[in-house]
């Protein structure tokens, strides 16, 4: 029986292995298409850099990379670029297109929740 891998920040079970560089490499192609300042990339990436790589006990290896350890979910780590989207004070539009692509927030439709009682899983 495999153990399940847990993320750091909200300790959730990681259901989608990708490892903070292989998001990250992610993160900055987005960012590259965007017009964001050098001093806003700048930031992001220190952010990212100081607070998104954990030392992972995790067993199971990334996904796309297949030899970085997973520390936290991809929604904890899309969610805290988010907040610093925010903070930075980033274009709407840039913002709508990071959650468009980025689509963490799995959930965030009422009618998709989990604890919605009007869906049934058959």
């Amino acid at each position: 029986m495999k153990n399940t891998e847990f993320c750091k920040i909200c300790n959730n079970p990681v259901t989608n292995p990708i490892c903070a560089k292989c998001n990250t490499k992610h993160f900055l192609l987005w960012m590259n298409k965007h017009n964001l300042s050098l001093k806003k990339r700048h930031y992001l990436l220190d952010y990212i850099k100081k607070n998104l790589f954990f030392e992972s006990e995790n067993n199971d290896n990334c996904i796309i990379c297949n030899s970085e350890t997973i520390g936290i979910c991809s929604y904890c780590f899309y969610s805290k670029i988010e907040n610093i989207l925010d903070r930075l004070k980033i274009a709407e539009d840039i913002k709508e297109d990071f959650l468009q692509i980025f689509n963490y927030e799995l959930f965030s439709d009422e009618s998709f929740s989990l604890d919605n009682p009007d869906i049934t899983c058959n």
